[in-house]
C-alpha cells in the first residue's frame, strides 16, 4: 500500500474523525486473508499508522 499524496478520504470503505473524536468501519471480509490498512492523512502513515487485518477462516 503507498502512501497517498491527497488529503481526506473519498471512498465508502474509508473513514476520518478528528482529534479527540471517535470513528468506527464496519467491514465484512469475504475471504480469509492479511489485509493492509493504512491512515491517509498527510504524515500519518509515515508515522507508521498502520497496520495489518488477520482474517481467520469461519469455522464450521
Amino acid at each position: 500500500m503507498a502512501s497517498p499524496g491527497a488529503k481526506g478520504h473519498h471512498h465508502t470503505n474509508e473513514i476520518s474523525a478528528k482529534p479527540v473524536q471517535q470513528a468506527e468501519l464496519v467491514w465484512t471480509f469475504k475471504k480469509a486473508g492479511k489485509y493492509s490498512m493504512a491512515c491517509f492523512e498527510p504524515g500519518h502513515y509515515e508515522s507508521g499508522m498502520k497496520g495489518v487485518i488477520n482474517v481467520a477462516a469461519k469455522k464450521h
